[in-house]
């Protein structure tokens, strides 16, 4: 079962090669990893990842544009809600 977004190649099927813009527009939030470290990265493939099952979907182009910095900022808002919980964890354990 072939889609849009895939051709047959020798009988096989092989994804479509993804534009150089549409790969950094999907994976921008990955630049969370300079400065939220380990977490933030984790955060940042996961969104990346997100935006690149959306770009593959048959949602229309229109909302893609939406939704991309959409998952980026969840991912961001999620990374924030994570170190502020930690550095509450950490200052509560040093006075303590």
């Amino acid at each position: 079962m072939a889609d849009e977004h895939s051709e047959l190649k020798n009988g096989k099927q092989t994804p479509e090669k993804i534009p150089a813009l549409v790969s950094i527009a999907c994976f921008w939030p990955v630049a969370l990893v300079a400065f939220g470290g380990l977490v933030g990265g984790i955060l940042g493939g996961i969104a990346g990842a997100v935006n690149l099952a959306l770009y593959r979907s048959k949602l229309p182009r229109w909302s893609l544009w939406l939704l991309n910095p959409a998952v980026g900022l969840a991912a961001f808002l999620l990374w924030l809600i994570i170190a502020v919980a930690i550095g509450l964890a950490m200052q509560s354990n040093s006075t303590g």
